[in-house]
């Protein structure tokens, strides 16, 4: 599971007191930007932790320049461990939205490829291959939400599954048929 690199507030707080700067050194409150960045951290509110997280960017760029008239030295720290740390964060979510834009037509390509090897029309290994494009959004999903663990493991199955066979017995059928409900986009 990966965890935020920006640090939290309490954290970010202990950083600020133990370099002797005062709250409120600056227009900007750092830790209400931070905190919002955490708080909307989820794979249904990605969008708005990318908005987040390009605002602590801007919020920490203004702080830096602002606490160095008063206390100089401690602009780096922001710069290092709060700013830098969201851009490493701010590409990160960027990718998991990427993921969340690639996801429906994955999952439709798997489907369709599916309903091909069903009809006869197709073979179990087309299914591996769009199977394998839609385990590289599953395997990001579940970075940010632990429930996707177990759907990617299913995912995972499936396409050996379906990379080792010429045809799906009626129990592989099954495995399949749940795949699909497990990793819906509809539900």
């Amino acid at each position: 599971m990966y965890k935020i690199p920006v640090p939290t507030r309490a954290e970010w707080q202990t950083l600020r007191n133990n370099a002797k700067v005062p709250k409120g050194a600056t227009k900007v409150s750092l830790g209400d930007a931070i905190e919002k960045v955490h708080k909307t951290f989820s794979l249904s509110t990605i969008s708005a932790n990318i908005a987040d997280t390009t605002k602590l960017i801007q919020a920490a760029t203004t702080y830096a320049a602002e606490v160095a008239k008063k206390h100089p030295g401690f602009d780096k720290t922001v710069t290092d461990k709060v700013k830098k740390k969201a851009e490493l964060h701010l590409a990160f979510v960027k990718d998991i939205m990427k993921a969340k834009t690639e996801y429906y037509p994955r999952y439709s390509a798997v489907a369709t490829a599916y309903k091909d090897v069903k009809a006869g029309n197709g073979q179990p290994k087309t299914i591996a291959s769009k199977l394998e494009q839609l385990r590289g959004c599953v395997d990001a999903f579940s970075l940010v939400d632990t429930k996707w663990e177990s759907r990617g493991k299913l995912a995972k199955n499936c396409h050996v599954l379906c990379g080792s066979s010429t045809n799906l017995t009626d129990d592989d059928k099954k495995i399949m048929d749940q795949l699909l409900i497990k990793l819906n986009p509809q539900v």
